[in-house]
């Protein structure tokens, strides 16, 4: 596991864009449970979720999306992905991927490799 914060904090410093590092308790990294803990509206949190195939070539991609949206996994992500089957990658596969932990995954520095899709 790599401490991905310096990378983000430079890239954000980069973009000149207003922004704020938060500490988080891992145990308090759930989306509804972070946003009652720290003042946070779900309208203004993100959630990033890792998904794969379930059959065929094994392929995965990342999503980010509003926290008061659902992910449609079963229909645009399965379609996206090009598969009869997909599901959300386990949290090892995400942590592999990411070299973030569950619950402070965010759309910002992923690897290359990883697709990003942002509804």
């Amino acid at each position: 596991m790599t401490n991905t914060l310096p990378q983000i904090r430079q890239f954000l410093e980069s973009t000149k864009l207003e922004f704020e590092v938060m500490n988080c308790d891992p145990k308090l990294a759930e989306t509804n449970v972070f946003c009652r803990e720290y003042g946070i509206d779900l309208e203004d949190s993100v959630n990033a979720i890792v998904v794969k195939t379930k059959t065929g070539e094994l392929k995965y991609a990342a999503c980010a999306l509003l926290a008061t949206t659902k992910l449609d996994i079963n229909k645009t992500i399965r379609k996206k992905l090009a598969a009869r089957k997909a599901s959300f990658a386990n949290i090892e596969e995400t942590t592999k991927l990411t070299a973030m932990k569950i619950g402070g995954v965010t759309p910002l520095m992923l690897p290359s490799t990883l697709p990003l899709w942002v509804d």
